[in-house]
């Protein structure tokens, strides 16, 4: 039988490899990169993703395929990926100037700006002649706070350009800011007069409008840009502040809603919703909007002295001192939140510590402390930094477009019944799993997937009905039992399915997928235990190992983790035994663990994306983001979509 199954190996291993090398070796690389320029152009940026991932791994150093990769990777928020692409580039091909020009937009993305400018320069001497680089350049310097550089590059991006957008775009940003607001005005019409499809000009010319005092005028371009694009998250917003600084509050309210259910997670919306709700004393919900704040921004200065302020209103002054002590910790020099604290400390009958902070103030304010000098919190949220609230996400396409954002892991692969018309969803050849479908007596097909299936009771009940009317020495077949044990499992009925995969271990010992399988058993009830609350008033158990009738949900866990370990000891190569364990050993709160674990599977597949995914998730959730935002971005390069929303979150 090993003799056989080794021929049988390398026979498909040498179909297998010889078809791809065929396929490959007949690849017309100008015809993918002519697709995949399409599908950037469409906006389908993981489809371009995957069709420069196949030129990249035939032809790897084709220069134009990992450049417009790392161009798709940018589109997606993945600057990681992109920065890593883009160097790839540079590597393969040095005097390539818009490399060294998008490597450095990944740069600002990053906020290393004088990195970012060490790669325009670069991508300057190369082309002298390129508007583009001038207009970024002129970008970064007006961040770094040179305006003069700044308005110099512009000018010149202008000369070479007459109608070049962005710099017109980026000018009306600087006068802006230097409040020469008719000018801001001119440069912006210039940028809409010569791309009047450009939304973000409209927008722009709008908030000029609104510093200008031109309510109506900015109110009527952003309502032109809602028309236009009825999901612009960024419209909303500033319709919401026009019609808040005039105390419409109602329609504030309104927008401020219409915002928050196209970007949950937009921290300074809920932070000026709870200014609005606090102006019209609705301190429950200005309370809730503070706290939603907070837990996206946990440095969110204002919104801990804010709701410190609201609580001394509802008289919670434990709460109010705990707020001010929040923001002080965060910014020391805040005199308010000392007088404010100082207040609420006194209303404690804590006599010392009030004084201690009322004479912290006084020294402060002789010093004219930065936040205290407008007391206006719409103007004080300005300080804040906020800048990727206002994108929108949606992954169907491979655009952003947030819906929501709860983040999971992917789950556990178990073995499920195929039918027909799904497809395997694990991508390496399974033999293991192809030797189970090859001696199965019932005519039915199995799959490795961590997809949920609905099969019919009556595929199940014919299954079993066909094992039991084996014969005894049939029957009792391992793979018979196993087989038993998979239809039992897929109808949730663990008793038998545990009770199955006994007698199947009984027969073959050294079978590491019987292993792998139980594994899965014993997890499955453990999550279901988990969701009654944890502890097993049901006798789910027949296992000669959990004979109790009472177990918690933490037994059958670490019964899974002893299960996988001994299917690995008898086949160490299986990665996705170690992509279970790392996931059941995650929920144990086994961290290290885990994350070895996934680190083994990637050893053995460094393709398994959903691998990836887990593990990038654990490093960011302990604060390892330059690990796992490294995994995210691999992730999202192997084609998981759900990677982008991640990165757009956590890494930028």
């Amino acid at each position: 039988m090993g003799i056989y199954l080794f021929n049988r190996l390398c026979y498909i291993a040498l179909m297998f490899f010889g078809f791809v090398l065929n396929s490959y070796s007949q690849l017309d690389i100008n015809h993918y990169l002519q697709e995949g320029r399409k599908n950037l152009e469409n906006g389908e940026y993981v489809e371009a993703i995957k069709r420069f991932n196949d030129i990249i791994l035939i032809r790897p150093n084709q220069h134009l395929a990992w450049y417009l990769r790392g161009i798709s990777k940018l589109q997606l928020g993945d600057n990681i990926g992109a920065e890593s692409d883009f160097t790839n580039t540079i590597r393969i091909h040095p005097g390539f100037s818009d490399a060294y020009y998008y490597r450095g937009i990944t740069e600002v993305e990053k906020q290393n700006y004088y990195e970012a400018l060490k790669d325009i320069n670069e991508s300057i001497a190369l082309n002298p002649l390129s508007a583009d680089y001038y207009a970024g350049r002129g970008y970064i310097k007006f961040i770094v706070n040179d305006t003069i550089g700044a308005l110099c590059d512009l000018d010149t991006a202008i000369k070479i350009d007459s109608k070049h957008y962005k710099a017109y775009f980026n000018r009306s940003l600087i006068k802006t800011y230097q409040k020469k607001y008719k000018e801001a005005l001119e440069d912006c019409n210039k940028a809409i007069q010569i791309n009047s499809f450009s939304l973000d000009a409209l927008i722009e010319r709008g908030r000029i409008k609104s510093l200008n005092n031109d309510t109506e005028g900015a109110m009527e371009d952003l309502q032109f840009v809602l028309k236009k694009d009825s999901l612009n998250i960024l419209a909303y917003y500033l319709l919401a502040i026009n019609h808040h600084q005039k105390k419409e509050y109602d329609k504030a309210l309104t927008y401020y809603n219409k915002v928050i259910s196209l970007n949950p997670i937009n921290a300074l919306c809920y932070f000026n919703r709870a200014v609005l709700r606090s102006e019209t004393k609705s301190y429950k919900e200005a309370l809730n909007d503070y706290s939603e704040a907070i837990k996206i921004n946990p440095k969110n200065i204002l919104a801990y002295y804010n709701r410190g302020i609201v609580r001394v209103m509802v008289k919670d002054y434990k709460g109010a001192v705990k707020d001010f002590s929040s923001a002080i910790e965060l910014y020391p020099e805040l005199s308010d939140a000392y007088l404010n604290r100082s207040s609420a400390r006194l209303y404690l009958n804590d006599q010392a510590g009030a004084f201690e902070d009322k004479k912290k103030a006084d020294i402060l304010m002789k010093k004219s402390s930065l936040l205290s000098e407008n007391n206006d919190s719409l103007s004080k949220a300005k300080l804040l930094e906020f800048r990727s609230d206002f994108t929108s996400i949606n992954f169907e396409t491979g655009k952003i477009q947030y819906k929501d954002y709860q983040i999971s892991t992917f789950p556990v692969y178990s073995i499920c019944i195929k039918t027909d018309d799904s497809l395997t969803t694990t991508t390496n050849i399974i033999f293991a799993i192809d030797q189970l479908n090859d001696k199965n007596k019932i005519g039915l097909k199995v799959e490795l997937t961590n997809i949920k299936k609905n099969i019919s009771n009556e595929i199940i009940e014919n299954g079993i009905s066909k094992l039991d009317s084996m014969n005894k020495n049939e029957l009792e077949n391992c793979d018979n039992y196993l087989w038993k044990s998979i239809l039992y499992n897929q109808v949730q009925n663990y008793n038998n399915a545990i009770e199955s995969i006994n007698l199947s271990i009984k027969n073959c010992s050294t079978n590491f997928l019987l292993y792998f399988m139980k594994g899965n058993l014993h997890f499955q009830i453990g999550d279901l235990l988990n969701s009654f609350g944890g502890q097993d008033e049901l006798m789910l158990a027949v296992d000669n190992n959990m004979s109790t009738t009472k177990a918690s949900n933490d037994d059958y866990y670490k019964q899974a983790i002893s299960n996988y370990t001994t299917s690995i000891l008898l086949n160490p190569e299986f990665c996705y035994t170690y992509f279970n364990r790392a996931y059941v050993e995650a929920i144990n709160n086994d961290i290290t663990g885990a994350l070895n674990d996934y680190s083994h599977c990637l050893a053995i597949d460094n393709s398994f994306s959903a691998a990836y995914y887990n593990r990038g998730l654990i490093f960011i959730y302990v604060q390892d983001l330059a690990n796992g935002c490294k995994d995210m971005s691999k992730a999202g390069e192997l084609g998981i979509k759900e990677a982008y929303r991640v990165l757009y979150k956590y890494c930028n």
